[in-house]
């Protein structure tokens, strides 16, 4: 692993490995001193992401979240609403990497690198193998970050498994809370779709991004969604 500076940026619409390069990109952007603590479990590498359209807006979820704004990725035909104060960094509605990264404030003047440690994810695992294979992946522990909470969970009328998860790291404690489903509907050797807050515990960003995941996963919509 080496400093982002040192590192050349693929081309905007490339897919960059999901777990590495958010794994290195947070912890990056933690501390020169995480990047130590994190190369021994910083090492698997994941897919590709996307959204898709469906249902009247606003949308008012549970906890007081209102989602004003959709985003579609016709790649993977997946529906994503997301608050109105929110940005999306998209490259193309028909790319697999459209609608992938999310965050408020917006994605102007920040590297790819920045972008890859976006607080909310939304994509669909490739290289991890099927639905039941990335569930019990997070569920032993995968990257080296410990399961806190797993809990069966639907969404888009799938039924899928919720996660937090936990690492310590020389610049704090890293945490994720990750919603997993099957992109088709009661298909355990379905390719996986996440919907993954990622930071640093107790940060208000992280907060935030959790609070809008959990908004996202009841609103999002699949092909097959009733």
């Amino acid at each position: 692993m080496v400093p982002a500076s040192s590192r050349s940026e693929p081309e905007v619409g490339t897919a960059p490995p999901r777990a590495a390069k958010r794994r290195r990109a947070w912890v990056w952007v933690a501390s020169a001193s995480a990047v130590a603590a994190a190369i021994a479990v910083v090492l698997v590498v994941l897919g590709r992401g996307g959204s898709a359209s469906g249902s009247a807006l606003p949308i008012e979820a549970p906890g007081g979240i209102v989602l004003s704004q959709v985003c579609l990725n016709e790649a993977y035909g997946i529906t994503v609403y997301y608050p109105g104060d929110w940005a999306v960094y998209r490259d193309d509605d028909s790319s697999e990497e459209s609608c992938r990264y999310y965050r408020s404030g917006g994605f102007a003047d920040l590297s790819l690198v920045e972008v890859w440690a976006s607080p909310l994810e939304v994509s669909v695992v490739e290289d991890l193998g099927e639905f039941a294979d990335v569930v019990e992946f997070y569920r032993r522990g995968g990257f080296g970050v410990a399961p806190t909470l797993e809990e069966q969970v639907e969404v888009g009328g799938h039924a899928g498994s919720l996660f937090d998860l936990e690492m310590d790291l020389a610049a704090g404690t890293y945490v994720m809370h990750v919603y997993v489903v099957p992109l088709v509907g009661g298909d355990d050797t379905s390719l996986p779709v996440i919907i993954e807050a990622q930071g640093e515990l107790g940060a208000p960003e992280y907060d935030e991004a959790v609070a809008v995941a959990d908004a996202m996963a009841t609103a999002i919509r699949f092909d097959d969604t009733p």
